[in-house]
């Protein structure tokens, strides 16, 4: 399979399971609050993104970080995805899953204005 059709296949992918976000969002809230969705989602990345650098051989560098470094990326990421997906979460608990599911399409928006910091190693 060629790059392109490959890359066509991969952006075909996204957009349908983007696609389905708001259904699942709204299932979601017939039981959960918000925060507890957020609480979830949360601590599900922090779970994958920490078994993928342990796969990785990675760990380790999560432990060499300065203290400046840690507070920045804790600010970060209360910012975004934090704040952005306790903004969602809301958007989607009280309005129709069809008028809730553009502002999921702010993320890109979203994730490009509030960008991660880049580090120098000194």
């Amino acid at each position: 399979m060629t790059n392109q059709k490959q890359a066509m296949l991969y952006g075909l992918a996204t957009v349908l399971l983007w696609s389905t976000v708001a259904t699942a969002f709204k299932l979601a809230l017939r039981e959960l609050a918000p925060v507890e969705m957020l609480l979830i989602a949360c601590t599900s990345s922090v779970l994958v993104i920490g078994i993928i650098l342990v796969i990785q051989g990675r760990w380790h560098q999560v432990f060499s970080l300065s203290r400046r470094q840690y507070v920045q990326s804790f600010g970060m990421g209360l910012i975004n995805p934090c704040l952005y997906y306790f903004v969602l979460f809301g958007a989607f608990d009280r309005l129709p899953a069809q008028e809730a599911q553009p502002l999921n399409y702010t993320w890109p928006w979203c994730w490009r204005t509030c960008p991660c910091p880049s580090w120098d190693s000194g």
